[in-house]
């Protein structure tokens, strides 16, 4: 009795060593409205349980640089974010599957879609390194748009907030929630990926291959937690914000219902859209189901 005694001690002394020696995994993510259930994962204490860290940044492009540097070991990309990473490293890959944009990803504009095909110069505020570049990209292709009329600047969509109409024909290629304060000052949205066709914008957590193999049970672990946040999501909105809303730039629940109607959750892939994630050149070999 007593060599089984100290048997259990000896296992559970252990398994607490391990536990408590387990590397710690970094999460960079942003206000993406797809990346909340990383966010309410992490207030419900479910990351730290599993030895992950969350790592706030104001801009996808944060993500990709800290990732790059080896300042998180995970980031929340778009298969934009993900296409840089792999230039440094071809053995970045998909992880977690979060969402598909649906009218979250925006293009906004002080004038009309008239003005703006004809328009000789165009300023256009955006965040380069990400997405919004592919977006904007598909759009002036879309109505043959020639690109030597667009003055592009550099913008944090943080910083875009506070951008007020101009009488100059303005764009503004953002994403929720960015677009709450230039809706309220004026600007309305021309397209979006509710209405662009042929854009597929998804967004995903990425590692190391390498990481992925070693630490398959925690992603397992990552997964369903964040399988249990989308659910709560759906099922109790108002407590998922209340839980969430510390992250959030707007904390206005009906603006925050909005958002989540801009994304379809993806989570549980089906195989067409696992096909079609292949077919834009993302890995979906490391994927957890």
């Amino acid at each position: 009795m007593y060599r089984f005694l100290i048997l259990l001690l000896v296992i559970w002394g252990l398994s607490g060593c391990e536990s408590r020696t387990q590397k710690p995994l970094k999460i960079a993510a942003n206000q993406w409205v797809g990346y909340t259930p990383l966010f309410y994962a992490n207030e419900m204490g479910w990351l730290e349980e599993d030895g992950f860290t969350l790592k706030f940044v104001s801009a996808l492009s944060e993500s990709l640089n800290l990732f790059h540097t080896r300042s998180v070991d995970i980031m929340t990309s778009t298969q934009y974010e993900y296409m840089q990473a792999r230039r440094e490293n071809d053995h970045v890959v998909p992880v977690i599957l979060f969402d598909r944009s649906n009218g979250g990803d925006m293009i906004l504009s002080n004038t009309t879609l008239d003005v703006i095909k004809h328009a000789p110069k165009i300023d256009v505020y955006l965040e380069q390194e990400s997405i919004n570049t592919v977006l904007l990209n598909d759009f002036i292709r879309k109505y043959h748009i020639p690109h030597e009329r667009l003055q592009v600047h550099e913008t944090n969509p943080f910083d875009l907030k506070s951008f007020m109409p101009t009488k100059e024909p303005m764009l503004i290629v953002t994403y929720a929630p960015y677009d709450v304060k230039l809706l309220a000052h004026g600007f309305h949205v021309i397209d979006s990926t509710r209405t662009m066709q042929t854009l597929l914008v998804v967004d995903f957590l990425c590692a190391d291959s390498t990481l992925v193999a070693q630490e398959q049970k925690r992603f397992k672990k990552l997964k369903a937690h964040i399988d249990r946040a989308i659910e709560v999501s759906q099922t109790d909105p108002k407590h998922y914000f209340d839980v969430v809303v510390p992250y959030l730039q707007e904390k206005d629940f009906h603006h925050f219902k909005e958002e989540l109607s801009a994304i379809e959750w993806i989570n549980h892939p089906t195989s067409m859209l696992l096909k079609k994630l292949q077919e834009h050149h993302i890995e979906t070999g490391s994927v957890v189901p």
